[in-house]
């Protein structure tokens, strides 16, 4: 799984956490979110370094930043290439019929990769 699709699934997870389900599928999830807090966490920290790294902190507004364009184009080089790194994500699938509590469909097709028939 790529840093983006962890990303990108935060928020879908977010509210499967807070579903009503089975427990076995309950723990499986709480498992699996606290592993991927880890992948964020360590996501955000390279990210600011890079934005530190290329960046032109402002001094009117303190942790406000501005590229300029050639380093612009290096940053979202880097963070394309941060965004595009495989983590290890050993996901022990959960099946729909497990998720007792309703879940909108948008957050179901966030997560086909963790949710089976």
């Amino acid at each position: 799984m790529k840093v983006a699709e962890v990303l990108s699934s935060q928020e879908s997870l977010r509210v499967l956490v807070e579903t009503k389900m089975v427990a076995r599928a309950s723990f499986k999830v709480s498992l699996l979110v606290k592993k991927l807090e880890e992948y964020v966490k360590t996501y955000q920290e390279s990210r600011e370094k890079l934005i530190k790294e290329f960046g032109v902190e402002s001094t009117e507004s303190p942790g406000q930043f501005s590229f300029v364009p050639e380093n612009q184009v290096k940053f979202v080089e880097q963070h394309t290439s941060l965004l595009d790194v495989v983590v290890d994500v050993n996901v022990n699938k959960i099946k729909a019929d497990d998720i007792l509590g309703g879940i909108e469909p948008k957050h179901l097709l966030m997560l086909e990769w963790l949710i089976e028939e």
